[in-house]
């Protein structure tokens, strides 16, 4: 006689959905960084993108829960995090509008920051051996530097609230920037982990963490500098041609 398993039932029915959502974010994420930027399609994708991250961050919540994993569950926190602030940043970009950061921004930006403090804490004591830990060297050097990552990126949001940047009226641009392609490359660290780790030898695993994250730091930032190159040239005026003047003596 089958019996009811309510517990089953949600673990799968989350963890189908975690993957549709999954797909969907990779799909709109590509999408939304290949198209004109601020267009009709970008801004589209980009809300479909944010819901759908914000369903995969709360789906990974719920996933823990039956298979403990630490790694992920930090991921999630700092994904969903930069893809929060990336779309916050859109709306707080006129501050004299009374669109500056609130609440939710400040309690967003510290759960970050604790949140990367304790795992890189937490980390550091396995790498030093004051915590028993199966997980091989390389994966726990890395996991610390994505505790660090979280902490730094959360503190720096919060340090950003409380002084606003002056001077540069684009600095949204760039965080939207920045937040938007760091959301995307956690994105496909977790899908690699998942998918691509478990096909690799033991020595390579650390890869799937490594060259993502790499490629989507080093993307971001000539990505950066190129818009920063771009509206430079759009604000720097042309010279005036000289104009000689012939007069006439005698």
């Amino acid at each position: 006689m089958n019996t009811f398993d309510l517990s089953t039932l949600i673990f799968d029915f989350t963890l189908v959905t975690h993957i549709i959502a999954g797909a969907v974010v990779l799909l709109t994420g590509l999408l939304a960084m290949i198209l004109h930027k601020g267009g009709k399609n970008h801004r589209q994708l980009g809300k479909v993108y944010f819901w759908s991250m914000a369903y995969v961050s709360l789906s990974t919540g719920v996933l823990v829960l039956f298979h403990p994993n630490r790694f992920m569950l930090l991921l999630a926190v700092l994904i969903f995090y930069q893809t929060f602030t990336g779309y916050r940043v859109l709306l707080r970009k006129r501050l004299t509008a009374g669109s500056g950061p609130t609440w939710l921004d400040w309690a967003m930006g510290l759960l970050c920051t604790l949140a990367g403090l304790l795992f890189a804490g937490w980390v550091l004591l396995a790498l030093f051996g004051w915590r028993e830990s199966a997980a091989p060297p390389s994966f726990i050097l890395i996991t610390s530097v994505i505790g660090f990552y979280a902490f730094w990126t959360g503190a720096m949001d919060l340090r950003t609230f409380a002084r606003p940047p002056q001077g540069d009226k684009n600095h949204w641009w760039y965080h939207h920037m920045g937040s938007m392609v760091g959301s995307y490359t956690g994105a496909i660290i977790a899908f690699t982990n998942t998918n691509v780790a478990k096909l690799l030898p033991p020595e390579l695993v650390w890869t799937v963490w490594l060259i993502p994250g790499v490629l989507g730091i080093a993307g971001g930032i000539i990505w950066i500098n190129h818009y920063k190159k771009k509206f430079n040239r759009v604000r720097t005026p042309r010279p005036l041609p000289q104009v000689v003047v012939e007069t006439e003596v005698g």
